[in-house]
């Protein structure tokens, strides 16, 4: 274990009594709904990248039923044997304890998501962490990151350090890209809302591969369509020439 993991993983062992007593809240459920907007749905695999306590893991699970597939991650073992408890019982799930940016798998998924933590990744390890969600990452699928605000966190810093967690650290969107396009991933959709903070706290990234989604279709018109469409025209035109 790396020092930085060392410091992570017992901040957030202690952190977890915390979240146990806030249980599921509106930042869990806003995730939960920006997840289904962009089509998660029954039987897909989806990798959870720091679960925590298990709280949005088991909202995941409820979507994807028995017929999908969640692993979920995290960096601190209390955190993880208090999320076993809370999906006890869900075939759907597994749950497992490493570092996001260290970890090993063999697998790939329809949807990964980072809910509210990239911003406590030291910046360093994020081109790393990309390269991991990418080769994790099923051509035709797409990763949802949810994050504060950078705006709204370095406020944060200045005036309010008593709301901060460990590291949290602004990620604005030219930080995402720079360490995201790499590694043949970009930005599909970006949209900063309110939870809990009028003039927007949170944003929501929806990061899709590259290469795999740069080639287009266009429709190609019946004879029908060609006719009525030239005929539109000609009436447009005769009108224009009248006035």
């Amino acid at each position: 274990m790396t020092e930085r993991e060392g410091q992570a993983s017992s901040y957030y062992d202690l952190y977890a009594t915390r979240q146990s007593r806030v249980g599921v809240n509106d930042r869990h459920r806003a995730i939960q709904r920006w997840l289904t907007e962009f089509g998660l749905s029954s039987g897909m695999a989806v990798l959870e990248l720091g679960c925590g306590i298990g709280t949005l893991t088991d909202l995941i699970a409820d979507v994807i039923g028995d017929q999908g597939s969640l692993l979920a991650v995290d960096v601190s073992p209390q955190s993880v044997e208090l999320a076993r408890e809370r999906v006890h019982g869900r075939r759907n799930v597994e749950l497992l304890t490493g570092d996001i940016v260290d970890l090993q798998l063999e697998r790939t998924f329809d949807v990964v998501v980072l809910p509210d933590v990239i911003e406590h990744i030291p910046l360093a390890d994020h081109a790393k962490l990309f390269a991991n969600v990418r080769r994790w990452l099923r051509d035709s699928g797409w990763a949802l990151v949810h994050m504060p605000n950078p705006l709204f966190l370095a406020w944060c810093h200045q005036n309010r350090p008593d709301l901060l967690q460990e590291l949290d650290q602004p990620i604005f969107t030219e930080t995402l890209v720079r360490n995201s396009e790499p590694n043949d991933l970009y930005i599909h959709y970006l949209n900063t809302y309110s939870i809990w903070v009028p003039e927007g706290d949170y944003q929501v990234v929806v990061l899709k591969p590259r290469e795999a989604n740069a080639n287009f279709r266009i429709p190609v018109a019946s004879l029908r369509q060609r006719l009525v469409g030239g005929a539109r025209r000609l009436v447009r035109s005769v009108t224009r020439n009248e006035r």
